[in-house]
């Protein structure tokens, strides 16, 4: 049986919208997906009558527009969503142990904005818990002994099987890129801000970002067209002036230092990702940027551990019992990390977001390009990888996207990670558009 099969959305929603595809056989079909692959992935939780409340929701979706004309633009598209998020109808329970009532509220303004453009919810997915290092009991549809990533494990293993067109996930280190990376499709984290965090349960509210996954950046782009605040498409073809322009060709590779934390198969991804982008006519600078990438690494990780405690100070303590061991690590090295550290650290976000710019600027470049995860998705599930590839991006909270860019010699996908400077989210999925293609096999 093939476990991966993921479903190109960007190319079904026009035909759904204008009824060449029946919306209803296209959830008998996902329907089909998830009976037979769930088992094996375990990618969602666990929904008694899942495929009636699906059908009722396709067929009321149908009757509320029977006119193509009139449809929304995701007409149709299933969308997994993170346990983390706020959802009507369904428990939030952060893949933890801890009561279902501390995690109750309004559904997530992400979810009610994809519902209003007409996608219908395929499931809750798996999540790690409180979105961090203990993991759920989610595999890699490439090879189930292997672990998807994490945190968000659901999202990126459901899209990968073919369970459901997108998925809501989010970062606050490593959480989508990663996964996408490990799962061979496209993980897209915003700039910072530009998707609600609204009904989210947060992990760190300084670094917390929503964030979609699907089977390529076409699919991606649409559904950030709905979710991302002021999104134009014209962005990424405009410049400052108002006159049209190209994206720059010109792509920065960051340094050594940054770049030795991933392993050797990781290095020759990258290698040969970059090797073919400078034969489709791209120019590499070499950038010094992260040349203090320790001093990021402990200021990001001190700044997230600090308000992870901040977030469970109400309930730490009654409910200590019930957190898993990592989890309660992180609440304990939280509550040790001085008000004065934590405070630099938040600083240190527009420190480096203003030195990415200003390099962007001095070499006139529009990305960046690194590992997407520092190894192909280790072996077994008890752990989700390192996202320590990820983490000086989101810190600076600037967009990011990975785009599989070939396998191991173990046949695990392997990602390209591309990063733009902040509030260019448009630029960067234009032109991973073009690298996507570029790279595909």
């Amino acid at each position: 049986m093939n476990l991966v099969e993921p479903s190109d959305a960007a190319e079904l929603l026009p035909q759904l919208r204008a009824g060449s595809r029946a919306l209803l056989d296209e959830v008998e079909q996902r329907l089909a997906r998830i009976e037979a692959v769930e088992p094996h992935i375990e990618a969602f939780l666990a929904e008694p009558g899942r495929a009636d409340r699906l059908r009722a929701a396709a067929a009321k979706l149908e009757k509320a527009y029977p006119e193509p004309s009139s449809r929304p633009p995701l007409y149709g598209l299933l969308l997994g969503v993170k346990d983390i998020f706020r959802v009507n109808g369904f428990e939030t329970r952060a893949g933890s142990q801890l009561p279902p009532d501390l995690f109750s509220g309004k559904q997530a303004g992400s979810v009610t904005t994809l519902q209003d453009a007409g996608a219908l919810i395929a499931g809750k997915t798996v999540t790690t818990e409180f979105a961090y290092f203990d993991p759920g009991p989610t595999r890699n549809p490439w090879n189930p002994e292997h672990t998807p990533g994490g945190s968000s494990s659901g999202s990126a293993a459901a899209v990968a099987a073919g369970f459901c067109h997108a998925a809501l996930g989010t970062q606050t280190i490593g959480s989508i890129i990663r996964p996408a990376a490990f799962c061979g499709i496209v993980g897209f984290k915003p700039s910072y801000g530009r998707i609600s965090t609204d009904g989210v349960f947060p992990f760190s509210v300084s670094a917390d970002h929503v964030g979609i996954f699907a089977a390529n950046v076409a699919t991606v782009t649409k559904v950030a067209a709905q979710l991302c605040r002021s999104w134009n498409h014209k962005r990424a073809t405009v410049n400052s002036n108002g006159n049209y322009t190209e994206p720059s060709r010109a792509i920065i590779v960051p340094d050594e230092r940054y770049l030795a934390q991933a392993d050797g198969t990781a290095r020759f991804g990258f290698d040969q990702a970059v090797e073919k982008l400078v034969k489709a006519g791209f120019t590499v600078h070499p950038s010094p940027l992260f040349d203090d990438i320790d001093d990021i690494n402990a200021a990001h990780n001190d700044m997230v551990a600090a308000e992870f405690a901040q977030v469970h100070a109400a309930w730490f303590d009654k409910h200590q019992a019930l957190y898993g061991r990592r989890s309660a690590e992180l609440v304990e090295r939280g509550r040790g990390i001085p008000s004065a550290r934590l405070s630099d650290a938040r600083d240190g976000r527009g420190v480096l977001r203003q030195k990415i710019t200003d390099q962007a600027e001095e070499l006139g470049a529009s990305l960046w390009v690194s590992p997407s995860a520092a190894s192909a998705a280790p072996k077994g599930i008890d752990a989700t990888g390192s996202p320590i590839m990820n983490l000086p991006w989101t810190y600076a909270g600037v967009p990011a996207v990975t785009v599989p860019c070939g396998l191991s010699t173990d046949g695990l996908p392997l990602g390209l990670q591309l990063t733009a400077r902040y509030d260019r989210d448009e630029t960067l999925l234009r032109r991973a558009l073009e690298i996507e293609e570029l790279l595909r096999p």
